[in-house]
């Protein structure tokens, strides 16, 4: 076991930026620790199964967090602007009342 894991981190540092999470809010949602980033930068030894826990919980985030898209226009449903979608085919842009 290394004391430092420079992969794990710089994956972390990915994963956060992709996201916008906050190294507390993962390292809560992760491991039940809000100082867990801050403490494997400061050369926390993570054991393998802490590094597998956190991977899986990068790849199941990451999985669910997939925006879906119209089929139609291609913005995330999710995103406000598809409610002004110009395209006459969407079934997700809202139209002035004739």
């Amino acid at each position: 076991m290394s004391e430092h894991h420079p992969e794990l981190v710089a994956d972390i540092d990915a994963f956060l930026n992709e996201s916008g999470m906050s190294e507390i809010t993962f390292g809560r949602k992760a491991m039940s620790d809000p100082h867990f980033v801050r403490d494997i930068r400061g050369r926390r030894r993570v054991w393998p199964t802490t590094e597998e826990k956190v991977r899986a919980f990068m790849a199941e985030y990451a999985a669910s967090a997939s925006p879906a898209l119209c089929t139609t226009c291609d913005h995330r449903l999710d995103d406000t602007a598809i409610r002004a979608c110009s395209i006459r085919e969407c079934p997700h842009a809202q139209r002035e009342a004739a």
